[in-house]
């Protein structure tokens, strides 16, 4: 098993945790993820000035990578040919990589862990799953990056009016345990302020109907039938953006592929009150 490995399984290292070292007045730094891995990597050169390394994801077929390290040998010298165009052989990774929480050099770390002799050779080292949880972190990350510039875009252009979706913040392992009690205190106040679902309005010639459809399941769950015409106008002038599917045309169906006339047929006819 890798020795960044060791030191995370005996808790000496925790994820997030910030190594760094220095090179003629240049400092790097990087975090530690899962399985031992080092990514989210820094360089601050002599005058100041920060720059993010090797923060590019890819995509092959489908499955997302980011550049990631399982040494600090790779990752020490990996950065100082790539930034700064030097090559040494020789380096002592271990002795110059520090780790900011502990004030420590690495080496002094494996040191203690060797000592106390909580390393075990029975645990498996599945680099590859590490890998992927790093590289999907990451695109998690710039999803929800670009869905927060989206709302600032939504807002600014449309004052006044409400998102017409709720975003559901997921909550993590540390605030977790601690707001279960008053998370389920609030729900109930929180519910009946703001709605949780969200509204599909279809037209047709035979009837009016309206499907509710909760945005935290995958599948609608709930179909509110309306009997009278002015009770369904009376909840739709209460909803703001609202989706409507408008009647489609009285013309053959096309499944080959399906055309949006034949689908707009299909859904009238799945959701069609009797």
């Amino acid at each position: 098993m890798r020795r960044l490995q060791q030191l995370l399984n005996a808790n000496l290292v925790w994820s997030g945790d910030s190594l760094f070292f220095f090179f003629k007045k240049n400092r790097f730094s990087c975090s530690v993820t899962n399985g031992g891995l080092l990514w989210k990597c820094i360089w601050e050169r002599p005058d100041g000035e920060k720059k993010e390394l090797f923060r590019n994801s890819s995509n092959i077929d489908g499955r997302p990578y980011i550049r990631t390290f399982e040494s600090l040998t790779d990752w020490t010298e990996t950065c100082i040919q790539e930034c700064l165009d030097e090559y040494h052989t020789r380096y002592s990774s271990w002795k110059r990589v520090r780790h900011q929480r502990l004030g420590q050099p690495m080496e002094t770390i494996y040191k203690h862990l060797q000592q106390k002799k909580l390393g075990s050779k029975a645990n498996v080292d599945n680099i590859g799953l590490f890998e992927q949880i790093a590289a999907l972190s990451a695109t998690a990350a710039q999803y929800k990056e670009a869905l927060q510039n989206w709302e600032e875009w939504f807002k600014s252009n449309n004052i006044g009016l409400k998102l017409p979706f709720v975003v559901k913040e997921t909550e993590t392992n540390e605030s977790s345990s601690s707001s279960s009690s008053s998370s389920s205190s609030s729900s109930s106040s929180s519910s009946s302020s703001e709605a949780q679902t969200q509204p599909f309005i279809l037209n047709s010639d035979e009837g009016r109907y309206m499907i509710l459809h909760h945005l935290n399941q995958t599948a609608p769950s709930e179909c509110t039938e309306l009997s009278e015409i002015e009770q369904f106008e009376s909840v739709v002038s209460h909803i703001q953006n609202a989706v409507t599917f408008d009647p489609p045309f009285s013309t053959n169906d096309n499944w080959a592929p399906a055309d949006a006339n034949t689908c707009k047929k299909f859904v009238h006819t799945f959701f069609q009150c009797n």
